[in-house]
């Protein structure tokens, strides 16, 4: 448990950083603007004339851009600040430690903490598992800015055999294999293209009207929160909006539609699960 915690704290700072710097150093992305070419000038830089070469790059740096890049890793250091005021603790393994019993566990959907209420008032998080159950007692260790548990230890207040909560493999294999699935799903986007997301539209959509009508002819209610159908319907509008305004974007830069088929494979999945879990009425 501690050596997964910790790997996975350190890998969340790295990733965090990584990604607010692509962001920051991809101007272009954001605000569409074009490279210019000047061909003219290029020729009279030689290649011995290293030094005067990089001073003309330093030059051509549009003063925007480098707002962008101060603006968004500001946003990012501010963002994960908490994390790099744990790193003492969590070096120096000083860790903020709680004995009590389990009230209450949550993990959100599309969220990879879950979140472990104790009877003594503090609320602590695991990243994938935490590996407690409900109303027994456990010695957690935990971090003070993020309340990221790193230690987890489950005693018995009859017995004196205590045990350390161990490495959460079943949550790791399965989230091993949706990332898999991720990766294999990107990987074959630019083959299957829209083969898969005209099909499962042309099946979805009907089932989802078709189940939306039959909860007003059994409820008496057009729109409501616990009509699927309705919910459905809504999720693939939205989604195929998304999907074809991603495509004009990237048709309006290149021909190269890499991104907008990655899209449409993932929202196909997802929505192929949602009209099995309907029409099969699985929760």
């Amino acid at each position: 448990m501690r050596i997964f915690q910790t790997c996975f704290f350190i890998i969340e700072i790295i990733f965090y950083l990584i990604l607010g710097l692509i962001i920051a150093l991809d101007f272009n992305l954001f605000f569409n603007t074009k490279k210019r070419t000047t061909k003219g000038k290029l020729e009279y830089i030689h290649l011995e004339n290293i030094s005067e070469r990089k001073r003309l790059k330093v030059r051509n740096v549009s003063p925007w851009k480098v707002i962008w890049f101060v603006i968004v890793m500001g946003i990012t250091i501010y963002f994960i600040k908490p994390y790099f005021l744990d790193i003492p603790q969590l070096v120096t393994g000083k860790l903020n430690y709680v004995t009590g019993k389990v009230q209450e566990t949550k993990h959100y959907s599309k969220d990879p903490i879950e979140y472990v209420f104790l009877s003594t008032g503090e609320e602590v998080e695991f990243f994938f598992s935490s590996g407690v159950s409900k109303n027994n007692f456990y010695k957690i260790g935990y971090l003070t800015h993020t309340k990221r548990a790193i230690y987890c230890g489950q005693f018995s207040i009859t017995s004196s055999n205590n045990k350390v909560v161990g490495f959460p493999f079943k949550d790791i294999l399965g989230f091993l294999a949706i990332l898999g699935a991720i990766f294999f799903l990107i990987f074959i986007s630019p083959y299957v293209k829209w083969k898969l997301f005209i099909p499962v539209n042309i099946i979805s959509i009907p089932t989802f009207i078709y189940y939306f009508i039959k909860y007003r002819v059994d409820n008496g209610i057009w729109f409501s929160v616990k009509n699927n159908g309705f919910l459905g319907l809504m999720f693939c509008l939205v989604f195929i909006l998304l999907t074809f305004f991603m495509h004009f974007i990237e048709k309006r830069r290149s021909d190269d539609f890499y991104r907008t088929y990655v899209f449409a494979q993932l929202f196909s999945i997802c929505e192929l699960g949602f009209l099995i879990c309907l029409v099969f009425n699985l929760d």
